[in-house]
């Protein structure tokens, strides 16, 4: 037995109240549990609303609220949606961690000869610092105008943040040249990861706009 729209309709509405409100988790969870009832209703010849009930017993723990650091403790996600958004921001942290491993490192043994090498390049590193900026600022504005929500939005927005350091870029001088290096990295690797997500939104929004 295939659901109707209304039964659709119903899951979609339960999911919502859960705090199920990025569409590519929910629509992911709609085709799970949907399958999952029709093989109830198939199997044991319960009515929707019982095997709706059951379904949905299977999933609570999935929708009990949480926390993490990796996305911010100020903010709280049903579970199912907070262990998808983990394990994005991970792949940044990560990344952020080893280039500073790296340049701590290279500071601390190499820092005379790096100011001196590197000098030549501060106005350079300065205006990459600019230009990043205005490449996230852009795609802040694109991926929120008149657009739905997705975890990929979320965390293009959650690495908005990381604009302030264009302004420690650019406070810096040719003398801290090393820092500015460093600080402009990681801008990069976010800036990075905000193109990635911001095009996988927009593939995603344009996917079920197909579907329609």
């Amino acid at each position: 037995m295939q659901l109707t729209k209304e039964q659709i309709k119903t899951i979609d509405a339960i999911l919502e109240k859960k705090g199920i409100k990025y569409i590519d988790i929910k629509l992911e969870l709609i085709d799970h549990i949907a399958t999952q009832i029709e093989q109830e209703m198939n199997t044991k010849g319960t009515d929707f609303e019982t095997a709706l009930c059951l379904t949905l017993d299977k999933w609570k723990r999935q929708f009990v609220y949480s926390s993490n650091f990796f996305v911010g403790i100020i903010h709280s996600f049903p579970k199912i949606i907070l262990n998808k958004l983990v394990s994005k921001a991970k792949k940044y942290f990560f990344m952020s961690s080893i280039i500073s491993a790296i340049w701590i490192f290279l500071i601390n043994y190499y820092k005379n000869n790096m100011i001196e090498i590197l000098k030549p390049f501060s106005t350079i590193v300065s205006m990459s610092s600019v230009v990043l900026s205005i490449i996230m600022v852009v795609l802040i504005v694109l991926v929120n105008y008149k657009s739905k929500p997705t975890t990929y939005r979320f965390l293009v927005n959650q690495s908005s943040p990381i604009l302030f350091l264009s302004l420690i870029v650019i406070a810096f001088d040719e003398t801290m040249v090393h820092l500015q290096l460093f600080y402009c990295s990681l801008f990069f690797i976010y800036t990075f990861f905000m193109i990635k997500n911001y095009i996988s939104h927009k593939k995603f929004i344009k996917s079920i706009e197909v579907i329609k």
